[in-house]
């Protein structure tokens, strides 16, 4: 969803990914880490923030233990 609003608000936003091999290219980067992956009964997610300090919470299908 997104929405107009005269006040900049960070926001979180939820991306559902195929597969995690992204985080490794994002690890490597310049990018502002909020949390490294981790396995949850859910998803093996990880979030990092933009410039505007909106959070990127992506997630892939969970790894096996």
């Amino acid at each position: 969803m997104l929405e107009s609003r005269e006040s900049v608000v960070p926001s979180t936003v939820w991306i559902g990914i195929d597969d995690d091999s992204l985080f490794d290219s994002i690890q490597s980067s310049d990018a502002k880490i909020v949390q490294l992956p981790s396995n949850k009964p859910w998803a093996y997610e990880m979030k990092i923030t933009d410039p505007d300090g909106n959070t990127l919470w992506l997630g892939a299908e969970p790894r096996a233990e």
